[in-house]
């Protein structure tokens, strides 16, 4: 079949005078949608219900997600499609580390801060070289100004707990002085060997503050005499001269009555208000 160049451009030709035209020969006009497969989508409007399972690669932009809220770096996106502020409420970790060693005592020094009003201390298997009857705990708040401790009579301490004796039963203790220039974590016994030692928890209220006193909350539990005799203890502490002289605290330390520190494990957190 012969093949005739029509160039007039008055001739028109029929749909079956133009078997196999080539696409790239449209190059105006605009296809009417009923030209074209309804398989092909038109423009984003049609991707009214694509399921997620297509989306295989690439990342969804921060301003798809989310329904409400503020979206930067402050802020998550809750279960409920909202962006919301990361709440500080609990504890927060401030300072962690062990006893390596023989040492005098465990200073843990600027702890407290304005970032905190209130801070809880965990001590952990804390043993001494000392077993004998004078190996008890005490403390003292380090002065702010320059660290150094805070020893001038403006303690009051009551501890009281049970304690049982493998030779004489169950026992109720109590103990407690004013004005001393230390307080008493415990009046027990801790024990040298590792197996026994001893563990606490101090609630610190207010040691930054001039506008009250200063109380620690202490809960303690030992053993001594390998085993034979085991304490648990609740201690209350009252610190007067923050509120009296304005001296307030930045930290704490602990020391043994007799003997060294040879063993112990300690976390500091701020209660977050």
């Amino acid at each position: 079949m012969a093949i005739i160049k029509v160039r007039n451009p008055a001739i028109d030709l029929d749909a079956a005078e133009i078997p196999n035209l080539d696409a790239a020969k449209i190059t105006t006009g605009t296809f009417a949608d009923a030209r074209m497969p309804s398989t092909v989508l038109n423009s984003n409007v049609d991707l009214t219900n694509l399921s997620a399972t297509n989306l295989t690669s690439g990342t969804v932009p921060i301003a798809r997600l989310g329904s409400s809220g503020t979206k930067d770096s402050t802020t998550f996106l809750r279960g409920d499609n909202t962006f919301a502020t990361v709440s500080s409420a609990g504890l927060n970790l401030i300072s962690s580390g062990n006893i390596s060693g023989t040492v005098a005592s465990l200073s843990l020094d600027n702890i407290f801060s304005s970032s905190y009003r209130n801070y809880k201390i965990i001590i952990s298997e804390l043993s001494t070289t000392n077993d004998s009857s004078n190996s008890q705990v005490y403390g003292r708040l380090l002065k702010y100004s320059d660290g150094s401790e805070l020893s001038n009579n403006k303690y009051d301490w009551v501890t009281n707990g049970m304690y049982y004796s493998t030779s004489t039963g169950a026992n109720i203790g109590n103990n407690g002085a004013d004005n001393q220039n230390y307080f008493q974590m415990s009046n027990n016994n801790i024990d040298s060997d590792r197996a026994y030692a001893s563990n606490y928890i101090l609630d610190i209220l207010n040691p930054f503050s001039t506008n009250s006193y200063t109380h620690l909350n202490i809960r303690t539990c030992s053993a001594h005499q390998d085993g034979s005799e085991f304490y648990s203890r609740y201690t209350w502490v009252r610190f007067k001269d923050n509120y009296d002289q304005g001296n307030y605290a930045r930290g704490l330390k602990i020391y043994p009555s007799g003997g060294s520190l040879d063993n112990g494990y300690y976390r500091v957190y701020g209660y977050a208000d």
